[in-house]
């Protein structure tokens, strides 16, 4: 018969604690977790079950109970408390479920061991407590007799209270077995108890754990805000007492993880996405499918966790995950790389204060040869500096394991990547690729030498570095910064291991060269910052005149972010000055800086940048669905929703961007048969296109909707309170965009084709931008014909000067080319053909003189930086024709069906008009 059958005599053994003594309990199962995350010990704390702590271990196959008591006065055998606790003890020693497990029975108490008293055998529980790690035979025989002695009592009261009702016998056979266990079972019981008299008097005992845990805090191997230590202690305490309160076990737990996952969320913005990607992260078991934006999600968590909690248990969690991409089939080239790179990187873990690693990489020779076979396949130039990293790591350990990899391969790998620097840098495409080949071959001769004398390395590689310096003043995106944050890691490295000084102070010297050049990124990041907020303060105070304020400081930030080092942040700025034209009523050069995300994201060669894709597309239908252009508009959701589910780690999930799109969306498809009966096929066609994503997941917000427009009896009227021209103006042979601003109405008409819609709408966005600065300027246009229609139509050159038709104000004619080219000195000459035009036409209009219009275009060009501002990183239609393909416009057939009738029913709003002055 097991022992577990004496499970039968165990009691509640726990009295009601008090508040203080339950408040030390919690502190010291806090302060034990601490210590575990701390030394990485991979116990599992069970919060108040068991015992007061109960920890196990499940790899080593350890368990230990603590019982944790503050008192005012000292313990003897005689003590109630002493007894209880060693029975319990006994009762989990006896419990089936911990028989296979090293057990540790702990007795921990703030006080100290009474005096000896007759009756009380202080003394030897103070021989037993000093000599408990190495107890003799006579003095083990010694205590076994007085814990048996004590557990005599419970057993024969459990027994007497019990027997009675005892049909089965089961107490009966429980008695005879607990009479019968072996001296052994005793000895090994005894051994397997631990005593911890702090002498501590009762009153400093809480305040001196609290000290030790705030210093514990600060130890933490997560970023920590050190200020705030006794934030830290009370959100994990309160955590501790939640958990104690959960009825099931497993809600019980207490994990290193949970711990870092609490801390990081009290951290900075960066911790708390780290601790929610964890957390989403971890519990995933398979990968199945590929998508852009979940893999990069990954790789930028893998990062942090290599880079900030450097040695956590996170790395195996991450290693497994990048092993399920490496292994996945769909897993593209360049991303497989990049998961090889990580988790390489993350099994070496380098040690910066020592020459040791923590995971050696000798037994991934596959991987390894994959990664160097597939040199050629990256996403950007910058990329050659993690293959420079990668095989600088695998030289090293090549000397550590001889047999690791063949020589003449390794030498091979280091001379492709020399010979392709040298190819690159014989004729760079413009100074930034010149200034980056120059920083990557200082890199190969810095890292890639080993048999040089780090001295010589270094002097050959600041020799290279040197030459990047009179290039700065031409750059446009590159930036020295990580070059110099590079020299500074080196600097630490080389110090923690010893380098000679000549090395270190050659680097130094190098670095006070460039510290001013180096500091150009914090310093441009945080005057973009200055004018975000600026920005904001302005479009909190109201009215167009401080939204055009606002978009002036947004366009500043701009300009100021375009680096390498702050892509993420252009972008986003980007997204913002398209949502402020959008909000003015300049819906075209909303849809123009939208298209420049979507254009930037893809083309900076940036992964992360991707993430921004989906964000910039909803802005491109925003501005579509705002201005009436429904047709347009439906096929931008599909772009939308396509750039979400591959490009954004969140896919379909529900968030208020994609929410708030979906309502658009939805009201344009439930109210298009009422609207424009001859649609009907289409939007069927349309909605078999969403799938179960239309007429399932989403369908919580369609079926309201559906309700409330079939109960509307004027659905135009409705319709006309949120977008600002008739819905599906799009539709028809011919086209007319409507905008009125700057008390005109403007109305461009052109062939409903591709060519001429991207043609059209650039003018248009150019126009929107030029009034916008108009209004920004405070100078009154006087425009006399209250509507101005201008015919574009596409021409073979820039020959042809905006054309009055017949003798009226209000009619004009253009003739603008096709430009679907990313060539900057040809986007130039087209785009001041544009703005020449533009301002001929505004020149005509306006009842200013001829003095008073140079110098507002002298305001608009020299002060307000129209110029800037008029074009982004690429011409509207370059952007436009690479987000949407000729098979995509022709599958809408919309040049098919009719051009809506009422066509100028709806009154345009001028959001300029009494807002024009300083």
């Amino acid at each position: 018969m097991g022992t577990n059958k004496l499970y039968l005599f165990s009691k509640d053994t726990g009295a009601t604690a008090t508040e203080q003594g339950y408040h030390y309990q919690k502190l010291k199962t806090l302060k034990t977790w601490l210590e575990n995350r701390i030394a990485d010990k991979d116990d599992v704390i069970f919060c108040d079950y068991e015992d007061d702590i109960f920890q196990r271990n499940f790899k080593e196959g350890t368990v230990k109970f603590r019982q944790i008591k503050l008192y005012s006065s000292n313990f003897s055998f005689s003590t109630e408390e002493i007894a209880k606790s060693i029975f319990n003890f006994f009762m989990l020693f006896t419990k089936g479920e911990y028989l296979f497990d090293e057990a540790t029975f702990v007795f921990e108490t703030n006080s100290s061991i009474a005096r000896e008293i007759r009756g009380n055998n202080a003394n030897l529980l103070r021989e037993w407590n000093a000599h408990q790690e190495n107890m003799s035979a006579e003095l083990l025989g010694r205590c076994v007799v007085q814990v048996k002695t004590i557990i005599d009592e419970f057993i024969k009261e459990g027994y007497a209270r019990n027997i009675a009702g005892d049909a089965t016998g089961d107490f009966q056979q429980a008695k005879k077995l607990y009479d019968n266990l072996p001296d052994a079972f005793w000895q090994k019981f005894v051994v397997s108890i631990r005593w911890r008299f702090e002498a501590i008097a009762q009153e400093k005992a809480i305040p001196g754990l609290l000290e030790e845990i705030e210093s514990l805090i600060m130890h933490l191997p997560v970023s920590i805000k050190t200020k705030q230590a006794t934030t830290y202690l009370a959100v994990l305490h309160y955590e501790i007492a939640k958990r104690t309160a959960e009825p099931d076990e497993k809600e019980r737990m207490l994990t290193n993880d949970l711990l870092d996952v609490i801390a990081l969320n009290e951290g900075s913005e960066k911790d708390k996405w780290y601790a929610a990607v964890f957390a989403k992260w971890s519990g995933v078991t398979a990968i199945n499918t590929f998508t852009i934006g979940a893999f990069y999600e990954l790789i930028d968590a893998t990062r942090y966790c290599r880079w900030n909690i450097h040695g956590s248990a996170h790395a195996g969690v991450w290693l497994r995950l990048l092993r399920l991409y490496i292994v996945l089939p769909e897993t593209i080239i360049v991303c497989k790389r990049k998961a090889i790179y990580e988790y390489l990187f993350l099994k070496v873990s380098i040690c910066k204060s020592s020459s040791e690693t923590t995971g050696p990489i000798v037994n991934e020779v596959d991987l390894i040869n994959f990664y160097f076979n597939n040199f050629e396949e990256r996403n950007t130039l910058a990329d050659i500096e993690e293959d420079i990293s990668l095989l600088q790591i695998i030289m090293s350990q090549s000397m550590l394991k001889q047999d690791f990899l063949n020589t003449a391969i390794i030498k091979g790998w280091r001379e492709k990547i020399s010979s392709y620097i040298d190819e690159k840098l014989a004729s760079p495409r413009d100074i930034d690729e010149h200034c980056l080949l120059l920083e990557l071959k200082g890199s190969t001769l810095l890292q890639l030498n080993r048999s040089l004398p780090k001295f010589e390395k270094v002097t050959a590689a600041l020799e290279v570095y040197r030459q990047i310096i009179p290039l700065l003043e031409q750059a446009n995106l590159y930036t020295i910064t990580k070059l110099s944050d590079l020299l500074n890691q080196i600097i630490e490295l080389y110090i923690n291991f010893g380098v000679n000084d000549d090395a270190i102070d050659a680097i130094e010297t190098f670095l006070s060269e460039i510290a001013d050049q180096a500091a150009q990124t914090g310093r441009q990041h945080i005057e973009a910052h200055n004018f975000v907020e600026r920005g904001v303060a302005y479009l909190n105070k109201g009215g167009s005149k401080n939204f055009l304020r606002a978009l002036d400081c947004f366009h500043k930030s701009a300009k100021l972010w375009l680096l390498n080092d702050t892509k993420d942040g252009y972008i986003l700025a980007l997204i913002n000055i398209a949502q402020l034209y959008a909000a003015l009523g300049a819906n075209f050069a909303g849809k123009y800086y939208g298209l420049c995300g979507i254009w930037s994201a893809f083309n900076f060669g940036d992964p992360k940048s991707l993430k921004r894709v989906s964000d910039s597309y909803a802005m491109v239908f925003h501005s579509d669905y705002k201005q009436g252009a429904w047709m347009s508009a439906l096929n931008d959701f599909l772009n939308f929703l396509n750039a979400r589910q591959h490009f954004d780690p969140q896919g379909l999930n529900g968030e208020k961007l994609l929410v708030k799109s979906f309502l658009d969306l939805a009201l344009m498809v439930e109210s298009a048969e009422r609207l424009n009966p001859e649609l009907v096929h289409f939007i069927n066609f349309y909605k078999q296109n969403l799938g179960s994503y239309y007429s399932q997941d989403m369908q919580y917000v369609v079926a309201p909707l559906q309700n409330a427009l079939q109960e509307m009896a004027d659905l135009k009227e409705f319709i006309s309170t949120r977008i600002e021209d008739q819905p599906f103006n799009d539709l028809g042979t011919e086209r007319i965009i409507r905008f009125k601003m700057v008390g005109a109405e403007w109305r461009v008409k052109f062939e409903n084709s591709m060519n001429l819609t991207g043609i059209a709408e650039e003018f248009c966005a150019l126009l929107q931008v030029t009034l916008c600065e108009i209004g920004l300027s405070g100078t009154a246009l006087n425009i006399q014909p209250e509507i101005i229609t201008i015919t574009i139509e596409e021409s073979r050159g820039l020959n042809n000067i905006i054309e009055q038709i017949g003798h009226s104000l209000s009619a004009w004619k253009l003739k603008l080319p096709l430009l679907n080219v990313h060539d900057p000195s040809k986007v130039k000459v087209h785009y001041a053909y544009m703005a020449v035009n533009i301002k001929m036409l505004l020149t005509n209009l306006s009842s200013l003189n001829h003095t008073e219009t140079e110098s507002l275009f002298d305001t608009l060009y020299r002060k307000q930086r129209l110029g800037d501002k008029g074009l982004g990183p690429t011409s509207y239609q370059r952007a436009f024709f690479s987000s949407c393909s000729q098979e995509d416009f022709d599958a809408s057939q919309r040049n098919n069906f009719q051009t809506p009738s009422g066509r100028f029913d709806i009154v345009l709003h001028d959001n300029f008009v009494g807002n024009t002055s300083r």
